[in-house]
């Protein structure tokens, strides 16, 4: 199973990434009910049943972990879908997006000190290596645009373990904030676009224009950002390797030269993180209470699921 989010609570408000994963699916049958649990053990029990026997694409609530909002069945070219909007006010996103514009000017501090031209010919040095033995392909391509996690009830939230077990290279970059590491994946993606790959990107929840990961399934590799908040190190150096952009492109002692900076406005912007995590946090748990108390059986769940059945055999 792979598990990512097509919706998602970022600095530019609640957004809805749905349309590019219904690329050749012929059939998408949105659930009637309003309940978030009822619509959950519905897709659960799908997933149980389907599981083993065709893969099966699991899209993840940004309201809680608790619950699913919906199945792709790509083989069967079948989507499944459950209540998908945001329940959040705005004052959540108010918050985050204060947040980004402090980063933005933490994004400055680096950026001063970056040497571009090295940043751009490290990629095309990356990009030239990895097509090297690839021949392009005469199809146009499509983008599935998702991210690997969200701010819900429960914190910050990824899927990146299950994203990345079964690839067989996946390329660390590391780096600053503003040190080019969304730049650098951008231009590996088009690289591959232009070979006629297909691709699978991964938007920044914080700020949905910056790239999180580029996955390329034709060739089994990613490229994601592994630092803060969804800090990842190299487990399997046989098949994991990091691209330090930071010690790459940046003049040698930017972190200390702007030490007291840099520390004021990192503490700034995650203040403002922590302020609307906490906002989704009370809101949500308002709203898995009035949830819980929606009433249905189980025997309306094994109905709806036998009829879905049907349909999707």
């Amino acid at each position: 199973m792979k598990n990512y989010y097509v919706s998602a609570n970022t600095a530019e408000g609640y957004i809805d990434l749905l349309s590019s994963n219904l690329h050749g699916i012929k059939e998408t049958i949105e659930l009637e009910s309003h309940s978030y649990q009822m619509n959950t053990k519905i897709l659960q029990q799908l997933i149980e049943q389907y599981k083993d026997k065709t893969p099966v694409e699991v899209l993840k609530s940004p309201i809680s972990e608790r619950y699913v909002e919906g199945i792709i069945l790509r083989e069967k070219e079948v989507a499944i879908i459950g209540e998908r909007k945001s329940p959040f006010t705005t004052e959540a996103y108010e918050q985050f997006k204060q947040g980004l514009r402090i980063h933005d000017n933490l994004e400055k501090v680096y950026i001063q000190e970056m040497d571009f031209t090295k940043a751009n010919q490290l990629a095309d040095d990356f990009t030239e290596k990895l097509l090297a033995n690839e021949s392009k392909i005469g199809r146009t391509p499509h983008i599935y645009r998702r991210l690997f996690g969200t701010n819900t009830v429960d914190g910050v939230v990824n899927e990146v373990p299950n994203l990345t077990e079964h690839l067989k290279q996946v390329y660390h970059i590391k780096g600053r904030a503003g040190t080019g590491k969304s730049t650098f994946m951008k231009r590996v993606a088009e690289a591959c676009l232009n070979h006629g790959f297909d691709l699978e990107i991964y938007h920044c929840s914080f700020d949905p224009n910056s790239i999180d990961m580029v996955l390329i399934p034709a060739l089994q590799i990613c490229l994601f950002d592994s630092t803060d908040p969804h800090r990842f190190e190299p487990q399997d150096t046989s098949r994991e390797v990091i691209i330090d952009l930071y010690e790459e492109t940046v003049t040698p002692g930017t972190d200390e030269k702007y030490a007291e900076e840099i520390n004021k406005l990192t503490k700034e912007y995650k203040s403002f993180m922590k302020k609307g995590l906490a906002v989704i946090k009370a809101e949500g748990e308002k709203i898995i209470a009035a949830d819980d108390k929606r009433p249905f059986s189980q025997m309306e769940v094994d109905g709806i699921v036998s009829e879905l059945q049907a349909k999707i055999n």
